[in-house]
């Protein structure tokens, strides 16, 4: 077992200064210089709730008061008093909590779709700190602290000052750097996979199976790899002496892998919640499961370039000492890889949120770096200038990774990557997403609140995505990118011959790709909007999609209840029937983002160089306005409202939550009537 094979990423027996081996002593005083500079550092960022943060949070108060490992009124008590606090950014409501997971609703109390081991290990070990702060946030943050502190001691005993630099590349360097303040699994199960690694690639095959049993009670499907660390321990260890502190970590990893779905199993039936409360169906999108490696939105390797840099350089020093690449540390990687894409293809949301363009899932695959990273640096050249070029190269790397996946910075996960914008506009037929990410990702609202028959335009206007249920007819949806009505679209394209390929649940797809002829004729068709029709009330939310292809720049996305101005001008652009006598009337429904550091915000709209409406607000009550449109405001069939807004502020600046946004109105609906048949107009400027 102890062959030249399985030394890959071993240190080199004739170290340099950086990649000696650190003594236990040094290792220690380095971890805890780490931990208090990850704590200082994380406590100082504001507090926010991303994704199933909500769950977490309500977890804690389980474990803390409700002393169980599931939702009781104890723990939903205190949950309501953290939400009534608005200590936490965007937590979700308690009543809706409550309701977000019927099935695991049961008398002794409500389980939630993600366990209780997470929530449990900040109670256990970071409660302290948390009631000095008068926050569970801050018991997160210092479990944080001490899974990076042990990835800091592993590292730096078994690669030096090499695996330390290593371990701060892949936290900083990497998309992983966002999630360091995030209540949420990600950056538990990287310090997991990455202190397997270590140790797997080191021989410690127990500590491995145990480290790598940690991650598997979030994620089961991790319990596979450490299944086959334990089994390489016990093969070694078959014949020998066997020592009492061996069986008890080994028992250790095995009651770690089992608690996951033993737990659920006993409570509702199932190993897994999600195969019972939905999120998952087991092999639902295999035929898609490489997506978390390579595609150019969501997956690993397109939005963490640095990755490219490593496995290319591993490659060439493994070849160059005539290292075999077949080994026990390339099956432990094989068997990492194929059973997480298999569990991860199960998922029903492949464009997940709470993130920075990855999924959250690719997440998972930046551990197994950190080795063979650890290993790159301790193998430099003795060459000082080569050696120092290539230090500069990753921090120059790493801090502009760190400028993208800055903590503080906020979710977006409904807009293309620059790299996949690119693919789609200039070379359209290289590779074809799945559906629904290239759905949400260019008409920014997730697969859900679409249509059931849809057709989307890509970047660059040329690709067109074509979504049909039988029985539905297609709708054509406007996205932010492209300056054309879908509805001129070619009849190849709203009314599709071929179905094309099958989607999981029964909706057929394809992928059009519009002729320089189709583009033209478009062109000459019509304008760049869809038609205003007269009488209908737009409502601008997430579920009305619709009504987003008449918003031109200068706001933010939708959301559940309408969309916030983002900018001093914001537009409203579309085409007209041909202009009645007496002009138009429009209607608006709208709320000024008023706060006691901004009490006054000034509102003015305006087409071709009228001023159609305007005037000063004081109250963040909803504000609904009526004003006319002379003929003389349209210009060759097309109407473009400029809303101009002084006195806007970010909630930020407000000082109520961390969301950086200039915010000016928040538009509700609007309306465009004939003025012959609207009510009287008001204009009070």
């Amino acid at each position: 077992m102890s062959n030249a094979k399985d030394q890959t990423l071993n240190s080199p027996s004739e170290a340099l200064p950086w990649s000696r081996a650190a003594s236990h002593k040094a290792s220690i005083w380095l971890a805890l210089v780490a931990m208090t500079l990850f704590s200082v550092l994380t406590l100082k960022l504001p507090a926010q709730r991303v994704g199933d943060g909500s769950e977490y949070y309500a977890l804690y108060y389980a474990i803390q008061d409700g002393h169980r490992t599931f939702m009781t009124e104890p723990a939903w008590t205190s949950y309501d008093h953290l939400y009534d606090q608005r200590k936490v950014a965007y937590l979700v409501d308690t009543d809706s909590l409550r309701t977000v997971f019927p099935a695991l609703n049961q008398r002794s109390g409500a389980d939630f779709n993600h366990f209780w081991f997470y929530p449990a290990m900040a109670a256990t070990l970071g409660g302290w700190l948390a009631a000095i702060k008068s926050n569970p946030h801050a018991a997160f943050l210092f479990l944080h602290a001490l899974l990076a502190a042990s990835l800091i001691y592993l590292s730096a005993r078994f690669y030096g000052k090499s695996g330390v630099l290593a371990v701060g590349i892949a936290i900083v360097g990497s998309p992983i750097f966002w999630f360091v303040d995030k209540v949420h699994t990600e950056f538990l199960t990287f310090t997991c996979v990455a202190a397997g690694t270590t140790l797997f690639v080191q021989r410690r095959y127990l500590g491995a199976a145990a480290w790598l049993a940690l991650a598997s009670t979030q994620n089961i499907s991790i319990a596979a790899t450490a299944l086959f660390s334990l089994a390489i321990a016990v093969w070694q260890m078959w014949g020998q002496t066997i020592r009492i502190k061996d069986v008890m970590l080994g028992a250790l990893a095995l009651a770690l892998m089992a608690i996951h779905p033993i737990y659920y199993f006993t409570r509702v039936g199932v190993i897994d919640p999600q195969l019972l409360a939905g999120g998952a169906k087991i092999g639902l999108h295999l035929g898609t499961m490489y997506i978390w490696i390579i595609d150019p939105d969501i997956g690993l390797i397109p939005n963490w370039p640095l990755s490219i840099l490593i496995l290319v350089a591993l490659a060439l020093a493994l070849r160059v000492k005539k290292i075999s690449i077949f080994s026990l540390t390339t099956a432990f990687v094989a068997i990492f890889l194929a059973t997480n894409l298999y569990a991860q293809s199960s998922t029903e949301n492949l464009n997940s949120g709470a993130t920075i363009d990855i999924a959250r899932y690719a997440t998972w695959y930046i551990g197994l770096f950190v080795p063979g990273l650890a290993y790159l640096i301790g193998n430099l050249s003795r060459k000082l200038s080569i050696a120092l070029v290539t230090l500069l190269f990753f921090a120059a790397a790493t801090i502009a990774n760190a400028a993208h996946f800055f903590p503080r910075q906020h979710e977006k996960y409904l807009t293309p990557t620059r790299l996949s914008a690119w693919i789609q506009e200039h070379a359209p037929s290289w590779y074809d997403p799945p559906a629904q990410i290239f759905a949400d990702r260019n008409v920014d609202v997730i697969d859900p609140m679409l249509p059931k028959s849809y057709a989307v335009l890509g970047p660059g206007c040329r690709k067109v995505l074509i979504v049909v249920r039988q029985g539905y007819p297609v709708v054509p949806m406007t996205t932010n990118p492209c300056e054309i009505d879908p509805a001129v679209l070619p009849a190849r394209v709203l009314a599709p011959v071929d179905k094309g390929k099958i989607l999981p649940d029964g909706r057929s797809m394809r992928y059009v790709i519009l002729s320089d002829a189709e583009l033209a004729q478009i062109g000459q068709l019509g304008q760049a909007r869809p038609v205003l029709e007269v009488g209908r009330t737009y409502q601008i939310t997430r579920t009305h999609p619709v009504a987003k292809g008449f918003l031109g720049t200068g706001w933010a996305a939708p959301e559940a209840w309408g969309t916030w101005s983002s900018s001093p001008k914001a537009f409203i652009k579309g085409r007209v029937d041909q202009c009645p006598a007496g002009g138009y009337v429009m209607s608006m429904d709208f709320t000024a983002f008023i706060t006691p550091k901004n009490p006054v915000m000034k509102v003015a709209i305006g087409a071709e160089g009228l001023q159609l409406w305007g005037q000063q607000l004081t109250s963040p009550l909803p504000t609904p306005i009526i004003f006319p449109i002379p003929c003389t405001a349209i210009k060759e069939g097309m109407l473009e409202l400029t809303i101009s807004i002084s006195g806007s502020m970010s909630p930020n600046q407000a000082g109520i939550s961390d969301d950086p946004r200039e915010l000016g109105i928040g538009l509700r609906a609007f309306k465009l009537q004939s003025a012959d048949a609207s009510p009287t107009s008001q204009n009070p400027s």
